[in-house]
């Protein structure tokens, strides 16, 4: 049973289309998962925890600074635990440094 050329095309088209599509659907989930995740779990956050900033230094382990109850934390986050580094100082807000700077 021989095939036609002409089928043999389409199949090979077909198969390289949908690897295609798989390919970008996987790497928009990968830039989703590694990138927005951070930025939309602060913005979705309207309670009392608010993650403030988030460093990565190793796969699976990273430096997050936290707003819990208006104290700042930073903590050290592995794929196993989370360990309170320290308590850190409340230094004068974003806003309030901007207006000093414009009043200066």
């Amino acid at each position: 049973m021989t095939e036609d050329p002409s089928t043999i095309m389409t199949l090979v088209k077909t198969v390289g289309a949908l690897a295609l599509v798989v390919g970008f659907i996987l790497t928009l989930s990968w830039v989703a998962k590694k990138y927005l995740r951070a930025s939309l779990l602060s913005v979705q956050q309207g309670g009392e925890i608010k993650i403030l900033q988030s460093f990565h230094f190793e796969p699976k382990k990273k430096l997050m600074v936290v707003s819990v109850n208006d104290q700042k934390l930073l903590l050290g986050v592995s794929e196993s635990s989370i360990s309170l580094i320290t308590h850190l100082e409340k230094g004068p807000s974003e806003a309030q440094e901007i207006r000093h700077a414009h009043h200066a």
